[in-house]
């Protein structure tokens, strides 16, 4: 399993098509508008590398997208 989260800023007035976009996309757990100079948070969840690659190939695709930050998660804690 692999887990990443990823940072999206956009294209002014973009965010709704955007996220109606990225909801579709399969792996897709959350997804949140944060302020700042990122716009959008992604959870991301997929059994494999690739998975995550094909994720950001869909990303990719879309014009309203003007960069990302993807952290991969290495190890998750219990609170």
């Amino acid at each position: 399993m692999i887990k990443a989260f990823i940072m999206i800023s956009l294209k002014p007035n973009s965010i709704q098509k955007s996220v109606d976009a990225i909801r579709k996309y399969v792996g897709v757990k959350r997804i949140l508008t944060i302020t700042g100079e990122w716009d959008i948070f992604v959870e991301f969840e997929g059994e494999t590398s690739e998975d995550l690659f094909q994720f950001h190939a869909q990303l990719d695709g879309l014009d309203t997208i003007e960069n990302t930050l993807t952290s991969v998660v290495m190890k998750e804690f219990e609170p």
